[in-house]
């Protein structure tokens, strides 16, 4: 394998993404930078550095041509090579790149207003996007025209009034006025005419908007320099090395899939094999044989991946595969749970996967990805069993024998010139050790504010201590460390305060999952609302159940509850499967949950309230 090689394009400079790509492809062109398997599985396409490179200067050019430079714009794109060039053409061509899921057209209601809070938000100059998706905009366009005339009509909930209602109500004027591109149709020979903008570090290369998953989405400003460090900080703490080869099918308009798997190879030199997400959700196994075939040494995904695919393989395709050069499983973006890796690691010992070589990590799109996941690479995760009264209380104290406890997983170190500090949220006080906080964070990852937002930016990312210590970034989330380590335990939005009381609502959540597998994983909420005067839990739970089991199951979790939490469950609704509020990268939306359950707005099967 290679050696740890990190090429310095840019001669008594600070390089950006693009002087790495350029560089790449003058002195490495043939080396196959990225592959994209059709269906999860046969490789449909390859991408040579040199390839890349004159994809981008084609599309690069366009813009240009059509003076974009310094302009925002919008990339709406499946997960593909196609989107790879596009988003190094906006950076080759010095404009402001801004990655967006494409709308699901089965789930406009639900898909469709994070695009246009997007659209509405930073006012793109023109929208990027494939031939394809080109036609099935315009046609979702038409659907939500349609939908006015037709939500007025007395038409049963049985045939989609909520749904029509939900869409009429939505303004696509600033998306249909955008200036509409399909890449597909500009002709490699264009390449001729880019010209180097000359992009300096301090340049604006992309807005990652977060995950909207306790607030409106938000448009992360990333700079050249705030990518090159965290790619930095990533690759060390990773481990990639140029001869690495990475498997990944995360969605590429996210933060974890547009870092790892698409800057990841011009900066590091490794060899990306990209797979659709929707391939890999109908069928995990292709993730999996993907890692055999191509002999991975890196794949990361979400806490619930892993789940799924201890769940949806069976022992026979598991002894068929050979996980051996896996060497880096990463797991982040989500709460990580130890039964999770543990439960992981036995399934496939038979494949010869090692538990040493799951790692977990926590990042966030303000600090462009990566805060920590640092770890030796010859030991099994960490975890510790923590009391959950003292937790809850903001005190890290060990089990006695005989509790119940919380176990909490080690999310590793974080890397050189970047630091965590713990902090009390609102004192602003640096915590002692042992006690929770709110995680800070501080290094040249980080990103400069939110766009147009200078007084929210202010206090989230350029906060100080009591003591004047700082800027750091406000992460808004949990936790603390020993020994190094950092260790999430929630969100402070997130918190249910109940009886004077704080819980944690995954743990609320997990608790739920456990009594039945009937109840989804991955799949509920638990949040407070005010009842008679006092705050009251509810929970929300897709189900995969016929009606008359229904009754029985909310009795489970209602005991379950009792039982594990000592707490009364004030209502309870169960609700289909794929129809909980979920951000594009699959985490909960608590809050928009919350909005749904008391707006009346959620497709209910069947529900509680307690006396």
């Amino acid at each position: 394998m290679e050696t740890f090689d990190i090429p310095t394009p840019r001669r008594g400079a600070d390089p950006t993404i693009v002087d790495f790509l350029r560089w790449r492809a003058d002195h490495q062109p043939d080396r196959r930078s990225h592959t994209w398997l059709k269906d999860g599985e046969r490789p449909d396409g390859h991408a040579r550095f040199a390839d890349l490179d004159r994809r981008a200067r084609a599309i690069a050019a366009r813009l240009q041509d059509q003076g974009l430079a310094g302009e925002r714009v919008l990339l709406v794109y499946p997960s593909g090579l196609e989107y790879v060039a596009a988003f190094y053409g906006c950076l080759y061509a010095g404009a402001i790149a801004v990655p967006a899921y494409p709308p699901d057209p089965t789930r406009l209601e639900l898909s469709l207003p994070r695009l246009l809070a997007i659209v509405r938000d930073c006012a793109p100059a023109a929208v990027l996007t494939t031939t394809g998706l080109l036609a099935g905009l315009a046609g979702v366009l038409l659907q939500t025209r349609l939908a006015r005339p037709l939500s007025k009509l007395p038409l049963p909930e049985a045939l989609g009034k909520r749904t029509l209602q939900g869409l009429a109500a939505l303004d696509t004027g600033p998306l249909e006025r955008l200036r509409w591109m399909s890449s597909e149709r500009i002709s490699d020979a264009a390449a001729s005419a880019w010209k180097d903008p000359g992009v300096q570090p301090d340049a604006v290369a992309y807005l990652q908007y977060t995950s909207g998953s306790t607030a409106a989405p938000r448009g992360v400003v990333v700079r050249h320099a705030n990518l090159i460090a965290n790619l930095s900080l990533g690759t060390a703490i990773t481990g990639v090395t140029a001869g690495s080869v990475a498997v990944g099918w995360l969605p590429l308009y996210h933060d974890l899939g547009l870092v790892c798997y698409v800057t990841g190879s011009a900066y590091n030199g490794c060899y990306t094999v990209l797979q659709s997400p929707l391939d890999f959700l109908a069928r995990p196994l292709r993730w999996l044989q993907a890692i055999d075939r191509h002999r991975a040494t890196h794949a990361a995904g979400p806490n619930f991946a892993y789940d799924l695919c201890v769940k949806r393989t069976t022992p026979e395709q598991r002894a068929a595969l050979d996980l051996r050069t896996w060497r880096r499983a990463g797991n982040g973006a989500e709460p990580v749970r130890l039964d999770t890796l543990r439960r992981f690691a036995d399934a496939f010992a038979v494949a010869g996967f090692s538990p040493a070589a799951l790692q977990p990590g926590y990042g966030l799109a303000e600090a462009t990805l990566f805060v920590a996941s640092d770890k030796p690479e010859d030991r099994p995760a960490e975890a510790l069993a923590l009391r959950p009264e003292a937790l809850a209380a903001g005190r890290v104290e060990p089990v006695f024998p005989g509790e119940s406890a919380r176990l909490v997983v080690s999310c590793g170190r974080t890397g050189a010139h970047h630091r965590v500090l713990v902090v009390d949220p609102d004192t602003r006080v640096p915590c002692p050790q042992d006690q929770v906080g709110e995680l800070w964070f501080a290094g040249p990852s980080v990103s400069s504010g939110y766009w147009q937002q200078e007084q929210v930016s202010e206090d989230i990312f350029r906060a100080r201590t009591s003591d004047g210590d700082g800027p750091f970034l406000r992460t808004g989330d949990l936790g603390f460390v020993r020994d190094g380590q950092v260790y999430v335990t929630g969100r402070i939005k997130d918190m249910i305060l109940l009886h004077g009381e704080n819980y944690y609502p995954q743990d609320l959540e997990q608790t739920v999952w456990d009594a039945d597998p009937r109840l989804r994983p991955g799949c509920g909420a638990a949040f407070a609302v005010e009842h008679d005067g006092a705050e009251a839990l509810v929970v929300v739970q897709e189900v995969d159940a016929p009606a008359p089991e229904l009754p029985g199951l909310a009795a489970r979790v209602r005991d379950a509850i009792h039982q594990q939490h000592q707490l009364r469950v004030q209502a309870l609704v169960l609700i289909p499967p794929r129809t909980i509020a979920k951000t594009s990268s699959g985490k909960i939306q608590r809050r928009a949950c919350r909005e749904h359950y008391l707006a009346g707005k959620l497709r209910v099967l069947h529900a509680e309230v307690a006396p």
